[in-house]
């Protein structure tokens, strides 16, 4: 049986200090005025299922005014399992639980993986080919625990690589060394995202 969203409680997250929704198995719509909370609410589903988001904000920003500590909790399930994530935010860092056990955001990616499109998105198809490999690699990192860190080793053979043919006097058994890890790692990320491609 497929993991839906049951229901998110927020506490003295963002603009409120108080909320919870219940959802619908198949489809659910918030509706409401401007400035209401809806972006609010997306934002605190899709950290709780990514670890991550599309705002990058800092701890603090999540807080209700003043509030020491803020929640968000959200509870997945289906006929035959049940599931809470939880969020704890303080002014320096954020805590993610699983089940009532402590982890990263790491330890959550992948228990329901969540797609968001917002208006930004539309540069996807306008933009540069990058930004549609970051959001490959964002749903990626959901659906893998390793995609992270294969993509962030690929990332760094790329960069020294490329710092050494920026050298004035490149040493050639050095760029050799490096230029061999960058196949390697290429190679691999390469395998991991048409991997991504099949359960897409």
């Amino acid at each position: 049986m497929q993991l839906y969203a049951d229901s998110l409680e927020l506490k003295n997250y963002r603009n409120f200090t108080h909320k919870y929704f219940e959802f619908d198995s198949n489809i659910s719509i918030l509706l409401g005025p401007n400035a209401i909370g809806k972006t609010n609410t997306i934002e605190a589903i899709q950290l709780l299922t990514s670890g991550v988001s599309f705002r990058n904000p800092q701890a603090q920003n999540l807080l209700h005014d003043v509030e020491l500590l803020s929640s968000a909790s959200l509870s997945i399930k289906n006929e035959l399992r049940a599931i809470e994530i939880d969020l704890f935010i303080e002014e320096d860092k954020k805590t993610f639980k699983l089940n009532g056990k402590n982890t990263n955001s790491r330890g959550i990616r992948g228990v329901l993986p969540s797609v968001l499109f917002y208006p930004d998105d539309l540069q996807i198809i306008k933009g540069q080919p990058g930004l549609r490999r970051q959001s490959l690699d964002v749903f990626g990192i959901q659906l893998h625990k390793n995609y992270s860190k294969i993509k962030l080793e690929f990332e760094k053979t790329l960069q020294q690589r490329n710092k050494i043919l920026k050298e004035e006097y490149i040493d050639k058994n050095l760029l050799a060394a490096w230029s061999e890890s960058f196949l390697y790692h290429a190679a691999l990320f390469y395998l991991y995202r048409i991997k991504l491609f099949d359960k897409m």
